[in-house]
């Protein structure tokens, strides 16, 4: 482990090894000695070996912006695969080296997460050039995070959509999810080849401030040889456990721990292993993507965390929205309105110290721009009875507090309800009856936990009536959101 002073890759003469520096197999962690060196038993021939970034140093990147921070270990490459795996590397070198160049990093400063972008093909790679990726351009954010399905299983448009990220300019990490498997592997072990040929490991750590990120494959992939079938499931593998056991022994108490992951906690079958090395912590937040959709949920006491300290997880919906699929806006992009009827976008999380915030972001659309308002097309006076308003605050949650209000009067709370919302199946309806040239919605019924339900007041008289509604979420942040709607 060097200082980079001249930032070429290659270590000097002059150019100081770096103490205390973490580095992992992908199990065990090791620190290096005063003069940057450390040792690490490599298992076998299917190995890796990488540095955990600390804080106020930058491992290199690649053109693409991509942080190379591992070795892959694999003489003999990947078997025979279809989107080519790993290529041989070779015996092993006499050292490992690992270059890292100074970067300053305040306690406070921000991230881009992005759910899945999924694209299927080159094209769908020019709806995220055009839709999501020319707003973050030029942005003050120090990383940005894919959250895993960064295509649709043709593992060939990694090229496309990783050129094209790379024009945000910032580095850009990314986690494994279940269609950037190779499918046609043996078993899990073989199943990430050619993630791990383009990205590096599918587990992994990094500091930035007072944060340490880990990302965390629970993407299992199994295949049954007796029934010729293939699939994935949740769930952390012994080894990826162990990892972070010992990384997390070297983390002080006082920083955030984030962990960032493909799919959501509740879907990881022995959530409960993770969750023991999670629960003593003070501070811990967690990501994933996955289900195209938007929900925060705390774990608590029924899962071992204690009352005044539960487990936070944020699902950060989807930058390709609903697969990239709806009627075609005015722009040529599909509306690609997500499951729970929230539009696709991206998430911008602000850290300081171990604390965090985050805002939802909805793609070309302003930046209060949290909610909306439905309500039924016909509403008829003296006929309401039945009739609801309901209210979609895409990043809302049990913490989030939700008013409305007619026509200028009181403010009231409303019923939180799960329930699919009404504006999603509206547009499949008229899928349904004006087929277009697009690709068709996920037709999977699909509820959401961010909704909130009201009675439209019985006594409206026929005319024109402004419906209001505000919320706060759990950081304190306020937005509005107003629609006009007439009673016939």
């Amino acid at each position: 482990m060097f200082h980079d002073q001249d930032g070429d890759g290659s270590r000097g003469a002059d150019e100081p090894g770096l103490a205390g520096v973490a580095v992992s197999n992908g199990r065990d962690v090791t620190r290096t000695d005063a003069d940057g060196r450390y040792d690490l038993a490599l298992d076998g021939d299917d190995a890796v070996v990488f540095v955990i970034k600390p804080r106020d140093w930058m491992t290199p990147t690649n053109a693409l912006g991509l942080p190379r921070f591992h070795y892959l270990h694999r003489p003999n490459g990947s078997s025979s695969m279809r989107y080519g795996g790993i290529a041989p590397t070779g015996p092993l070198p006499d050292s490992v080296d690992f270059a890292l160049t100074k970067r300053p990093e305040p306690d406070a400063f921000e991230a881009l997460l992005f759910g899945d972008t999924q694209t299927r093909d080159a094209k769908e790679v020019g709806f995220l050039g055009h839709d999501v990726l020319p707003e973050v351009i030029g942005t003050d954010a120090l990383f940005g995070v894919t959250l895993g399905d960064v295509v649709f299983d043709d593992l060939t448009v990694y090229s496309h959509v990783t050129a094209a990220v790379s024009k945000v300019g910032v580095p850009w990490y990314n986690v494994h999810g279940n269609h950037d498997m190779d499918y046609d592997a043996g078993d899990d072990a073989d199943a990430d080849d050619s993630f791990e040929r383009v990205f590096g490991p599918t587990t992994y750590a990094f500091d930035v401030g007072r944060v340490h990120f880990v990302v965390l494959d629970d993407v299992f992939f199994f295949r049954d040889a007796v029934r010729n079938e293939h699939g994935y499931r949740g769930g952390v593998t012994s080894r990826d456990l162990e990892f972070l056991a010992n990384d997390l022994a070297l983390v002080p108490d006082d920083r955030l721990v984030v962990l960032m992951m493909h799919i959501p906690l509740w879907e990881v079958e022995n959530r409960a292993e993770l969750f023991a090395l999670l629960r003593q912590r003070s501070h811990v937040f967690a990501v994933a993507a996955h289900t195209h959709a938007l929900e925060q949920r705390w774990f608590g006491v029924e899962d071992g965390f204690a009352p005044e300290r539960p487990l936070h997880h944020y699902v950060a919906g989807a930058a390709c929205g609903n697969w990239w699929q709806g009627s075609l806006d005015e722009q040529a992009i599909p509306h690609t309105t997500m499951r729970d009827g929230a539009p696709n976008g991206y998430t911008r999380i602000r850290f300081d110290g171990n604390r965090y915030t985050f805002e939802y972001k909805a793609a070309r659309r302003p930046a209060d721009h949290q909610m909306t308002i439905h309500v039924g097309d016909h509403l008829t006076s003296g006929a309401l009875d039945g009739e609801v308003v309901t209210i979609n605050v895409f990043a809302g949650s049990e913490r989030s507090v939700v008013e409305w209000r007619v026509n200028g009067g009181e403010w009231s709370g409303l019923e939180r309800v799960t329930a699919e919302d009404p504006f999603i199946l509206e547009l499949k309806a008229e899928e349904k009856a004006h087929p277009h040239g697009g690709r068709k919605l996920n037709p999977t019924r699909y509820p959401t936990n961010h909704l909130w339900r009201a009675p439209v007041p019985a006594g409206l008289a026929a005319g024109w009536h402004l419906i209001e509604a505000r919320t706060k979420d759990l950081f304190g942040h306020e937005y509005h959101a107003a629609r006009v709607v007439r009673v016939e």
